[in-house]
């Protein structure tokens, strides 16, 4: 419970600062830019070691495409019922389908299970949905 206090006050800091003007404008780009060039790749680096390949890592894979396929279904189905047009449809099925399961979902998992969730949420991260992010999304 103390790790999701710690990440609830971390968003709260940064609101508070924000509204302070503490930091200059370009800060949230610089900060952005170090997590995902510097910080994700090194965390990447480190836990992909530790983990075991066997039938487990494939779980976290297969749930990810699962849930993103049923998800896309679910969003054609609803967007002709609703006669969306096609901008609408691409904008749910891009925000529907591809979470941001690494700036939040790392730190919430890894808050709840520990350490050892590391590398399968890195698996799901970026072999579940970053691949589909980078084809798809793009």
């Amino acid at each position: 419970m103390e790790n999701f206090i710690l990440i609830i006050g971390a968003i709260c800091i940064g609101y508070v600062l924000n509204q302070l003007n503490v930091f200059p404008k370009e800060a949230p780009n610089i900060l952005n830019k170090f997590v995902i060039y510097i910080s994700l790749p090194a965390m990447i680096l480190l836990q992909i070691p530790r983990l075991t390949f066997s039938f487990d890592v494939l779980i976290p894979i297969v749930i990810a495409w699962t849930v993103m396929i049923l998800t896309a279904i679910f969003i054609l189905f609803i967007s002709k019922i609703l006669n969306f047009n096609k901008e609408i449809t691409g904008s749910l099925l891009l925000v529907g389908i591809l979470g941001n399961t690494s700036f939040l979902g790392i730190p919430i998992l890894n808050a709840y299970f520990g350490e050892y969730s590391l590398p399968y949420v890195i698996i799901y991260d970026q072999i579940g949905t970053f691949i589909a992010l980078a084809t798809f999304g793009t």
